[in-house]
């Protein structure tokens, strides 16, 4: 039986967005802040965790275009995890890997699409490595 994962976060985009490049692909790399408040002896506190999020091809190209820090914004994606070695120690990155993306916050004059903005031609499933 297949199986999956995904991951729904709303949460303020918390660095520059900078769209970047490896040749054949685009991709970006978000940090989301999700807020979280709580009482603790009658008193609320609240408490941020930063998620890092990736996107990849026209998802990053239309996240560039039209997010900038500090705005809210929903992504539904998946957990990836990446593994790595720095002097023969192993090292693994967990973060999600966005497949949507939507700005809470838009442009009143953009009309929405059923794509999040990306058109349908241009996505291509050889430049999203999910």
């Amino acid at each position: 039986m297949p199986s999956f994962s995904q991951v729904n976060i709303l949460g303020y985009v918390g660095n520059e967005v900078v769209l970047k490049s490896t040749g054949k692909k685009n991709y970006m790399q978000l940090s989301i802040g999700v807020t979280k408040a709580y009482k603790v002896n009658k008193k609320w506190v609240t408490r941020t965790r930063w998620m890092k999020v990736m996107l990849f091809g026209p998802y990053a190209e239309y996240a560039g275009d039209r997010l900038k820090k500090g705005d809210l914004v929903y992504i539904v994606g998946e957990i990836d995890v990446s593994e790595w070695q720095k002097a023969g120690v192993k090292h693994y990155d967990m973060y999600v890997l966005g497949k949507h993306i939507i700005p809470m916050n838009p442009d009143k004059t953009v009309k929405p699409d059923r794509n999040y903005g990306v058109p349908a031609e241009e996505i291509d499933a050889e430049q999203i490595a999910f």
